[in-house]
């Protein structure tokens, strides 16, 4: 294949989406493509971690985009105050269209790698010619027909299909990421694919620990960890959280006592602990969970009160192996299931592991006519893959 140039734009809102970015950098350029620019839909630059911005070999711009407003406690989706604060600020989002109409008039990619960001489905609707648009989220699977989400809500789910649907308007190829494949559709922009995971996480040595692993990127959370933690004292718990008081007033790391320390967010060190823990509590992010999967560890799931996508991935995941899901932060809960949790077969790591050429594959068949001879065999990829 020719050696082609993106535009990555990246949904700022959690850290699954970033994840997902730094590992498709890996994977383009280690064949030869360049991306060319980074954006990433955020209130300001300050708030895109230093280690993203540090992992791109090319400029990174945060752009004003659409996000999620929390309750006073930092914990529940308020979904009403987030529909007032989109309005609200609705001229900046508008603004943040224009400057990704010039940053890629300005780079000429070409493709642009959307990473859910609604802004690119509205750059595509008022842009009357632009590159190739892949979208590729998790979210995807709800366009899925055979996706089962859970009963009721039907609100919810026409309200987050309809959203999912805007971020991918005008894009050439949707790829839906999933814990499990999925029957292949009449629709040809859609196509299935595996959790993408960092290098750091597929090769990683493995093994159990002696502690909990807790990862809230919602500060608060802390204090659920905090009292849980008084009733049970004698358990060894490390946590993660995005919590700005952790890192300014102890540094990025807050030994409560000899038995919990809580971190700020640490890609490398995360993993140690992950792949080290006895088990993970977490809110019910896609990528941790797949993470998590990946390494044998059982999972207890708290979606974040009002985030449907959190609910609809804890009981997905549920039925894929990964664990429990909860309504609370119980430790108590995942220490009784911990011992009767049953690590899946080698099928999932296989579809892992099958990602790389499987995303490889869908991308080159936009090109057809590369002087490769057209789109590649997937298939014959795969054998050669795995």
């Amino acid at each position: 294949m020719i050696k082609r140039s993106f535009l990555f734009v990246v949904q700022g809102e959690g850290r699954g989406h970033m994840t997902q970015a730094m590992a498709l950098y890996d994977l383009l350029t280690g064949q030869g493509h360049e991306v060319v620019c980074v954006a990433v839909g955020s209130t300001n630059l300050c708030e895109v971690p230093e280690f993203f911005r540090k992992k791109f070999d090319c400029p990174v711009v945060a752009l004003p985009s659409p996000r999620f407003s929390k309750d006073q406690a930092g914990k529940a989706i308020r979904l009403g105050r987030t529909v007032w604060h989109t309005m609200k600020s609705l001229p900046n989002y508008l603004h943040g269209v224009k400057v990704l109409h010039r940053l890629v008039n300005y780079h000429s990619p070409d493709v642009i790698l959307n990473f859910y960001d609604p802004l690119v489905g509205i750059y595509a609707m008022t842009t009357r010619s632009h590159p190739r648009i892949v979208s590729i989220a998790h979210q995807y699977v709800y366009l899925h027909p055979e996706f089962r989400f859970p009963d009721g809500r039907d609100m919810e789910r026409r309200m987050i299909r309809n959203y999912t649907a805007l971020t991918a308007a005008g894009s050439t190829l949707r790829l839906a990421i999933s814990l499990y494949d999925m029957p292949e559709i009449e629709e040809p922009r859609l196509k299935v694919i595996p959790p993408i995971l960092r290098n750091e996480a597929l090769h990683h040595p493995v093994h159990e620990g002696d502690h909990l692993l807790v990862y809230v990127v919602n500060p608060g959370y802390v204090q659920d960890i905090l009292d849980w933690h008084e009733k049970f004292p004698d358990v060894k718990v490390h946590a993660f959280t995005d919590a700005s008081y952790v890192r300014e007033q102890h540094g990025g790391r807050w030994e409560v006592d000899d038995t919990l320390t809580i971190h700020s967010l640490n890609g490398p060190l995360f993993l140690k602990h992950l792949s080290s823990c006895k088990a993970l509590a977490c809110t019910a992010g896609f990528e941790t969970v797949a993470e998590a999967m990946y390494m044998g560890k059982p999972v207890l799931m708290v979606p974040i009160e009002g985030h449907f996508e959190q609910y609809c991935n804890s009981r997905d995941a549920q039925r894929a192996g990964a664990g429990i899901h909860s309504d609370e932060f119980s430790l108590t809960k995942l220490l009784n299931y911990q011992p009767f949790h049953r690590d899946g077969d080698a099928s999932y790591k296989a579809w892992v592991d099958s990602g790389n050429a499987r995303i490889l594959g869908a991308l080159n068949a936009l090109f057809p006519g590369d002087h490769s001879g057209g789109a590649p065999d997937v298939e014959k990829i795969l054998k050669e893959a795995v």
